[in-house]
């Protein structure tokens, strides 16, 4: 397969740089099957509820697991692409994610299946980060990487209602566990064909992993969201609801502090105010608020 030429300045001799489309083809779908398996659970928990004798509290926990490890650690997943190389942390994404869709797809009761549901999550938010790093990579002209990232954002949501749709069709004529096996079979192709396929991306020696910044956002960011989660199924002024509520934002009230004072913050506060960017982050939180 022919490629485009860059100059090795260690060897001193020109080197392949895989095509950038193919790149940009294994990671779309490597993306649009993260999202995919976000949803794959939601139409098929009734079955699910009823196969292992759940309420709806321990259904609503499990649709919401992935989601609640994948938005914890995100910003951390991010900053370990950045230290260590997109590829290499997309290779361990990918095979954290591998591991734990194995197991929730042949797991025998429900807290193995929500074990399983939070290590996708875990792997899924290192994975995600660091496609966007080889994209980058991919795509070293401005102009062809701003044409990239406009398709990119399009096959989140193909991937996200693939999950719906598919999910939905699979349990109805076969079993919902098959649904489970589609980003096993992705995420297997993509760790045998990243090498040939996708560019190599160097580690970083400057920012560290910010270790104190990434525990306070992760543990902010989920416990706040778990809050919400069980809002479906307690009172907004219930114990259960609140705690994690308040401890959350405290959490997250801590972080920022933490981070005003960090040399590189794992999310620099000037991020936030461009005011493009917060319109934008605005628009994202409203359309999940109505999802």
């Amino acid at each position: 397969m022919a490629g485009t030429q860059s100059w090795n300045s260690t060897t001193g001799a020109a080197s392949a740089r895989p095509a950038p489309g193919p790149a940009f083809a294994l990671l779309g779908i490597v993306q649009m099957s993260l999202l995919f398996t976000l949803t794959s659970l939601v139409v098929p928990l009734p079955r699910i509820g009823h196969e292992f004798s759940l309420d709806r509290a321990d259904l609503i926990l499990l649709s919401s697991a992935y989601g609640l490890a994948f938005s914890g650690l995100l910003l951390f997943g991010g900053r370990v692409a950045d230290r260590f190389g997109g590829r290499r942390a997309l290779t361990a994404g990918l095979l954290v994610f591998t591991a734990a869709s194995l197991a929730a797809l042949f797991a025998p009761g429900p807290g193995t299946l929500l074990a399983a549901r939070f290590a996708q999550g875990s792997g899924a938010a290192l994975a995600a980060p660091a496609a966007m790093a080889v994209l980058r990579a991919a795509f070293p002209q401005p102009v062809a990487y701003g044409r990239a990232m406009a398709t990119w954002g399009g096959l989140s949501v193909i991937g996200a209602t693939a999950g719906h749709l598919l999910s939905g069709v699979i349990s109805a004529l076969a079993s919902w566990r098959l649904a489970l096996a589609v980003p096993v079979v992705v995420a297997a192709l993509a760790l045998v064909l990243a090498p040939r396929l996708l560019p190599a991306t160097p580690a970083g020696t400057g920012p560290s992993l910010d270790l104190p910044g990434a525990l306070l956002s992760t543990a902010g960011i989920t416990l706040a969201s778990y809050g919400l989660v069980l809002s479906e199924a307690r009172p907004w002024g219930s114990a259960a609801v609140l705690v994690p509520l308040v401890a959350g934002a405290a959490l997250f009230t801590a972080f920022l502090i933490v981070e005003r004072h960090r040399r590189d913050p794992l999310l620099p506060l000037g991020f936030l105010r461009d005011r493009r960017r917060a319109l934008a982050l605005v628009a994202v939180g409203l359309t999940a608020a109505g999802t």
